[in-house]
């Protein structure tokens, strides 16, 4: 499991595509590594595995992320990667796994995600992807609207978040108050 870039996967400040990706690799049948920025505190320290950057002459600290990314697969080969909010990293893990399978995991509206966009690297990306998660239909309906070649459309499946029913218990009794943010 590849978090993107600057993901928090800590207590403090992590956000839903960490939340999510702990909570997926709790429920698993596997043993999901989760690779991403170092922290102090993760949320699953068995699994996850700090990102050791590549050099300085590979450029922009996300492309040095992405090539410690690689180094770290490489080192221990996985039998599935699974890349969260980046499909910017499919092209370079494509060329340095070329038989292993790549899922795509997007959790926000693919039209801001870099890799999507464009109409010719959207479908480039897709052919890469053995696999795509959306977490709504709505994501999936984006997608749809941009335009995917039929034959890529089987690729696109919808995995809603799970919710933990049990951290989230309503009030026993509703209070009769209006929150406005604005």
């Amino acid at each position: 499991v590849i978090l993107p870039h600057r993901e928090t996967f800590q207590a403090a400040g992590a956000g839903a595509v960490g939340l999510g990706a702990r909570d997926a690799a709790a429920c698993s049948r596997l043993t999901p590594r989760i690779y991403g920025d170092a922290v102090d505190d993760p949320l699953d320290p068995a699994r996850f595995a700090p990102v050791r950057y590549g050099a300085w002459w590979r450029g922009r600290k996300a492309a040095r992320y992405l090539a410690g990314v690689i180094a770290a697969l490489r080192a221990a080969p996985p039998g599935l990667i699974e890349i969260h909010n980046r499909p910017v990293y499919l092209p370079a893990l494509r060329a340095a796994f070329p038989r292993t399978p790549l899922l795509l995991y997007v959790h926000n509206d693919p039209r801001s995600m870099r890799g999507l966009r464009e109409p010719r690297r959207r479908r480039r990306v897709l052919q890469m992807a053995d696999a795509v998660v959306c977490v709504s239909e709505r994501v999936r309906g984006r997608l749809l609207e941009m335009g995917v070649a039929p034959s890529l459309r089987g690729r696109l499946n919808v995995i809603l978040n799970g919710v933990d029913s049990a951290a989230l218990r309503p009030a026993a009794e509703k209070a009769r108050e209006v929150v406005y943010v604005g």
